[in-house]
């Protein structure tokens, strides 16, 4: 092989094949959670064999770090497209919202992006995570960055992880009050800093 776009058996190329798995596996995620993701499953629904799989991604773990990654570079792209939007003049909000946004309609994706396991053990998902702050900490700072935003920035992060696994955790207990929980978390934060993050209900300036 040559480059990215060679073929493989059956005339499809790698950087297809891998977009396709990729693709797959991010359905997976979203639908049976990232324990669930089985490489013969991705293999059958692409029209490929296992072995073409491991051609690319050394084993499952390496494929769900891939999975792991794209998931932060969709988030960033969801930070960056907010700020750029011009919706809000409050970079807190504008870039907090996406954040919290983000975890709220790809759980289960976000949950995969932080198994210890998978952040750990692959640099492709950690140098994406990293992107992934750095833009959302830009945006926290608003071209002014300072250690104070940054570590505002850093806050935020975190308590959107807190928020992620409270939740998940929660709605397993018992379906259907995860986000509700979720709701409440973000408006004692709100509370907290004196300020909203949430968008503001319709009909509101």
């Amino acid at each position: 092989m040559t480059d990215g776009s060679a073929s493989l058996g059956g005339g499809m190329s790698v950087q297809t094949l891998k977009t396709r798995a990729l693709d797959v596996a991010i359905e997976m995620v979203a639908k049976r959670g990232p324990d669930d993701v089985n490489l013969r499953d991705i293999a059958e629904t692409i029209g490929t064999g296992v072995s073409s799989l491991y051609y690319y991604f050394k084993s499952k773990d390496a494929l769900l770090a891939e999975v792991a990654a794209e998931g932060f570079r969709r988030l960033e792209a969801g930070v960056t497209a907010a700020r750029n939007s011009g919706a809000s003049p409050d970079p807190i909000r504008t870039c907090g919202g996406a954040y919290l946004r983000f975890i709220r309609e790809q759980p289960m994706l976000y949950k995969m992006m932080y198994s210890e396991r998978i952040l750990s053990g692959f640099e492709v998902t950690r140098e994406a995570e990293g992107r992934a702050f750095a833009t959302f900490a830009a945006g926290i700072a608003n071209g002014a960055p300072s250690q104070e935003t940054e570590d505002s920035a850093l806050a935020l992060w975190a308590f959107g992880r807190g928020v992620a696994s409270l939740t998940m955790a929660q709605e397993a207990n018992e379906r259907g009050t995860g986000r509700d929980l979720a709701r409440r978390l973000v408006g004692g934060l709100e509370v907290l800093i004196g300020r909203r993050i949430r968008p503001a209900p319709e009909g509101n300036s």
